[in-house]
């Protein structure tokens, strides 16, 4: 099996297409901003724990172990 990250697009353009973790890059970005600035003015701490989703994205690439 193998596998990728952030689910571009050449993954389906190989053979077998590729399985991977699809990531909201955008979205984390956005949110490490807002992080970052909650942090600066002293509204959070450093403690703070945020969990950003992700989506397992199943190709021909991967299969279950053999017995």
């Amino acid at each position: 099996s193998l596998m990728g990250v952030d689910d571009v697009a050449t993954a389906t353009c190989v053979d077998p297409p590729l399985t991977t973790v699809s990531l909201n890059l955008h979205r984390m970005g956005a949110l490490g901003i807002r992080y970052l600035a909650k942090l600066r003015n002293g509204e959070i701490d450093e403690t703070f724990r945020l969990t950003v989703g992700h989506e397992l994205v199943v190709r021909q690439s991967t299969a279950a172990p053999r017995r």
